[in-house]
């Protein structure tokens, strides 16, 4: 569970990562449907908590990436996650804190 101004926002099985303005919600899972079921519940509790907060998610900077072996990729074609009805841009590749990851971990 994570405070910020004595509020509480709670992520159910996942794990959120948190440096300077940068946030990361992640969950790891072999059915992609389960895990596409969670992050997007996560999601929604976190637009939920920010707007609570009066803040706001920058749905321009929200990305969604799957990584996987090469050979699974054709499962996840379909893997798409929302913030406030606004379709996250799925990408092939993203840096975090300097390090460039792509979905495939080459």
């Amino acid at each position: 569970m994570l405070f910020i101004n004595d509020l509480p926002l709670t992520v159910a099985d996942s794990v959120i990562d948190l440096f300077a303005d940068d946030s990361s919600l992640y969950k790891t899972g072999k059915q992609i449907q389960a895990v596409q079921i969670n992050l997007q519940h996560n999601v929604d509790q976190v637009a939920k908590w920010c707007k609570k907060n009066n803040m706001s998610l920058n749905s321009d900077k929200t990305k969604s990436m799957v990584i996987c072996n090469k050979s699974r990729l054709s499962i996840v074609e379909d893997f798409e996650m929302k913030v406030n009805n606004y379709v996250i841009e799925s990408v092939e590749y993203q840096t975090v804190l300097g390090v460039t990851v792509d979905k495939t971990l080459s």
